[in-house]
């Protein structure tokens, strides 16, 4: 074998949903775009579909289509299990290829310690450790191996938030001295503010069945820790105590983990004529979306960063979010902040934000200007940087 790569990179995710899907395609674009004298092993093993973030890979892989330089690899798998790939099959072509840095986004894939190449892991958040009543108990007894293994044979973790570096190193505090901090980034080229937005919330609105064009919107697999019960009681208690008559609710997600009870609470409030879930939404509709909502809510307990808020921002959304975790830490001073726990400060904001014309452009400016401090280029310029310090 004589190819020779600098880099082999963990491509896995790009045609999912959520955060990895994201970060996976803003880094490969920006890989391509500014460091392409390197060359570049791109690892894919495939995803197993019956995951709801795994859904739906046809239309990403449409959208999110890469024309790699000649002198790249991609190479990809069959292992159903992701587990297996990474301790199986990526050793295996690491020893193959002999890359000198194998880099990973998504927490856990790291191949065993070795002479043949460096490490690099992003790992987004602790939650399956700190907090893992917000898992299926089997991955939180997994994540407890498998964090503490990428940890281990990591040479250098990126994280995405201040927060998320204390929480690492509240876990493990050996890892302080590999942590380097590098915030996700924001796709402005596609997120950005549009003429005559009334009516293209309209052409949504009708598209999608809505109950009205001025609609709030939570972009978010449905979980528990995303808050959505406390959310639906604060908007319903906002509808019973106002004269909203105009506004409705999106939640645009995949199913996720005991998401029943939000359903039953939805059920118990009946609110069902103003709550619209839209399940997966292509990227293209999904810019369209934040682009038009009336405002976006992220309620969330725990992030461990928050994408969807600075990606509203952009647009010139206003946000109302969550005080704590590295949400208040990513949206500054340019959201509508509350306690995720109260009801009743939830209710309140978002009757202070609908009945407030002067709030939502105080929001919709201040949030334009703070995501542009953010951007996907700049990210991975960083990650470039910390590449080649490793490689020198």
């Amino acid at each position: 074998m004589n190819e020779k790569y600098d880099i082999a990179f963990d491509a896995s995710f790009l045609p999912t949903t959520g955060g990895f899907g994201t970060h996976t395609y803003q880094s490969l674009q920006n890989f391509i775009r500014f460091d392409s004298q390197r060359s570049y092993l791109l690892l894919e093993n495939e995803l197993p579909p019956v995951i709801p973030q795994y859904q739906n890979q046809e239309a990403h892989q449409q959208a999110r289509r890469l024309e790699i330089p000649a002198h790249w690899r991609w190479e990809k798998t069959r292992r159903r299990s992701r587990v297996a790939w990474m301790l199986y099959d990526l050793p295996r072509q690491i020893q193959k290829y002999k890359p000198r840095l194998f880099h990973s986004i998504d927490n856990v894939t790291v191949p065993a310690r070795s002479d043949v190449c460096q490490t690099v892991v992003i790992l987004h958040d602790m939650i399956p450790i700190s907090h893992p009543r917000y898992c299926r108990r089997r991955d939180a007894l997994a994540a407890r191996w498998l964090f503490g293994r990428a940890v281990r044979h990591a040479d250098k973790i990126i994280t995405v938030s201040n927060f998320s570096a204390g929480e690492i190193v509240r876990c493990f505090p050996r890892a302080e001295s590999k942590i380097v901090v590098i915030q996700n980034g924001v796709d402005h080229d596609k997120l950005h503010p549009i003429p005559d937005r009334e009516s293209a919330a309209e052409r949504i609105a009708a598209k999608y069945r809505l109950y009205s064009p001025r609609y709030w919107l939570i972009v978010t697999t449905l979980s528990p820790r995303r808050n959505l019960q406390r959310f639906l009681r604060a908007y319903a208690r906002h509808l019973n105590d106002s004269n909203d008559r105009e506004t409705c609710l999106v939640v645009a997600g995949c199913r996720g983990w005991k998401d029943q009870d939000i359903f039953q609470t939805l059920d118990e409030l009946g609110i069902q004529s103003r709550v619209h879930f839209l399940d997966f939404v292509p990227d293209q509709d999904l810019h369209g979306l934040f682009q038009t909502a009336f405002a976006l809510a992220n309620p969330s307990l725990l992030e461990g960063f928050g994408l969807t808020v600075l990606e509203a921002m952009a647009c010139g959304t206003p946000v109302l979010c969550s005080s704590t975790t590295a949400l208040g830490e990513v949206a500054g001073d340019a959201a509508f902040t509350v306690d995720p726990l109260s009801v009743e400060s939830m209710a309140d904001a978002i009757t202070a934000i609908v009945s407030g014309d002067d709030i939502r452009r105080d929001l919709s400016r201040k949030g334009i200007d703070h995501a542009r401090r953010f951007r996907w280029d700049e990210t991975t310029k960083r990650v470039i940087a910390l590449f080649d310090s490793m490689l020198k």
